[in-house]
């Protein structure tokens, strides 16, 4: 008897100190996870009000009332992207909403594998340009088939492996747009939404025109430091799952690109 109730003191002893532990890696991790915003309208733009906001902010919010525990921090400024690359990388921040997935990046991070929403990977060129392209090697019998990308996005490193000519000097899309209308580049490569976007808040949409032309359709994820703890994770992937099962998040894409 004393050797049963022995054992269950035990074992109560044990699911205690579990509840205990599980309590502190989640008081751990009470304070906001730490994020980022890419120059990326509108994936993360400055509203009216001067505000950082977004598809990918307003999601962020749409977590946090699915779990309010959940909240982020750092969204409110552009930061480069190569550095939210190594940020993530090192633990430096936490998570980072709105990147595609490759076979690098997935040797990096982790993955929430439910897309937060999808892009169409296009080309741009000026209006004026009666260029027909059904694919990349048409680009590449070109001449002057110079392509403009984004610095260290996933665009450039595609463009470079299809063995074309690419331009990745500017950083932003305004920036390599602004470089296609003076004729600095034939082609703009990078996602319909963001291209429509950068043309309209640069005033550019008259100087451009989107090839129909379509390279690839790819959702664009929730990317999680490796050192987040799996309480944090899972907590994650459920609230994501969650706004997508209420339509939050089809309702904040329509929001932004208007189908």
């Amino acid at each position: 008897m004393k050797s049963t109730m022995g054992k269950a003191r035990s074992e109560a002893r044990l699911a205690a100190f579990a509840l205990l532990a599980a309590m502190a890696v989640m008081g751990a991790h009470s304070a906001p996870l730490r994020t980022a915003a890419q120059e990326n309208a509108p994936k993360y733009q400055i509203g009216l009000d001067g505000k950082m906001t977004g598809i990918c902010v307003e999601i962020m919010e749409a977590i946090s009332v699915i779990d309010p525990g959940l909240v982020f921090s750092g969204q409110e400024s552009f930061i480069p992207l190569r550095r939210i690359e190594q940020d993530l990388a090192s633990g430096g921040i936490d998570v980072f909403f709105g990147f595609a997935k490759t076979k690098e990046k997935e040797a990096l991070y982790r993955y929430i594998d439910l897309p937060l929403y999808s892009v169409k990977k296009v080309l741009a060129a000026r209006k004026t340009d009666a260029v027909s392209i059904g694919s990349f090697e048409d680009v590449k019998k070109l001449a002057d088939g110079i392509v403009l990308a984004a610095a260290g996005t996933a665009s450039a490193e595609q463009a470079k492996s299809l063995g074309v000519k690419v331009d990745d000097g500017a950083a932003t899309p305004e920036a390599n747009l602004a470089k296609l209308v003076h004729g600095r580049g034939r082609f703009y490569f990078h996602t319909d939404i963001a291209i429509s976007e950068a043309a309209k808040r640069a005033g550019l949409a008259d100087g451009i025109k989107i090839l129909p032309f379509v390279y690839s359709e790819e959702g664009q994820y929730l990317a999680v430091s490796k050192s987040l703890p799996e309480p944090i994770f899972s907590r994650l992937e459920k609230a994501l799952h969650a706004i997508a099962a209420n339509g939050a998040l089809a309702r904040i894409f329509s929001k932004y690109v208007g189908h």
